[in-house]
């Protein structure tokens, strides 16, 4: 089964190749929600 990583996740992959560009930004959030959907789907993974 592969899990999405740091290494795999294309979120990270473009913030990562975007670091140096002049128009990029970065939020880190402090705290995040979750749907019930994600919760089910964490449950059964």
């Amino acid at each position: 089964m592969v899990f999405s990583h740091e290494c795999t996740n294309g979120l990270s992959y473009v913030i990562d190749r975007m670091h140096s560009h002049p128009i990029h930004a970065h939020v880190a959030l402090e705290k995040g929600e979750r749907s019930e959907l994600a919760n089910v789907a964490n449950e059964l993974l």
